[in-house]
């Protein structure tokens, strides 16, 4: 019996100094990984995501979304910031409408009304938070959308000579042009004697961009 307990003494002992040594290694390891989690808690990237119920509107309408905020590396919902930017950016990248949505456990809801002064064309919608900030802009959320204004008049630009003295004369079907409905239009031009003349032109939106090109089939 003597002899089993003296050599279970060094087994003892081994088994002593090699839990003493994890001990040891925990404690030296406790810094690193709080130092870890206060990089992680501060290096925190977050991302904005946007969903709006159209891609396509008209002037006058509004355009409802709703704003989620997740954890950029591990794509899981984020409450970190209570309030984001939700901008509209025409094609020069300049901001013309700007609003503020309170989140509420990383989400958010509204609605954006576009007025009739903007022009049609493609807008780009972009959403960030101050936090976002730090990151720079690349961070930030952005896409597109299509806006078109029916109140804006078109404009005619001459392509043939002698256009100056020309009265050119539109007739929607119906007598008006309704928003969102396709409505046939009826031409003419006038000289001025009064009478028909016959040219070549174009229809274009406030950016320019050609939509219809006129030619009449006789006596203007």
């Amino acid at each position: 019996m003597k002899r089993i307990v003296q050599a279970a003494l060094p087994v003892l002992g081994v088994l002593l100094i090699s839990a003493g040594t994890c001990l040891a290694q925990t404690d030296l390891m406790r810094p690193v990984e709080q130092k870890f989690d206060r990089h992680t808690r501060q290096a925190v990237l977050e991302k904005l995501y946007v969903h709006t119920d159209r891609s396509f509107y008209l002037a006058g309408e509004s355009m409802w979304y709703k704003v989620y905020a997740v954890n950029g590396s591990l794509h899981t919902p984020l409450d970190l910031s209570k309030v984001a930017y939700l901008e509209i950016l025409d094609a020069q990248n300049k901001v013309v409408l700007q609003t503020k949505i309170a989140l509420e456990a990383g989400t958010g809801k509204g609605s954006f009304y576009l007025p009739l002064s903007l022009s049609s064309g493609t807008y780009k919608v972009r959403a960030y938070t101050s936090w976002m900030k730090n990151f720079g802009p690349e961070y930030f959320f952005e896409k597109e959308i299509s806006l078109v204004n029916s109140f804006v008049v078109p404009q005619l630009t001459a392509q043939t000579p002698g256009m100056a003295g020309i009265d050119v004369q539109f007739f929607p079907e119906g007598g008006d042009l309704v928003t969102g409905i396709n409505t046939k239009v009826a031409f003419k031009a006038v000289g001025s004697t009064g009478k028909g003349q016959d040219f070549r032109g174009a229809v274009q939106n406030s950016r320019g961009d050609t939509v219809a090109l006129l030619h009449p089939l006789i006596l203007g």
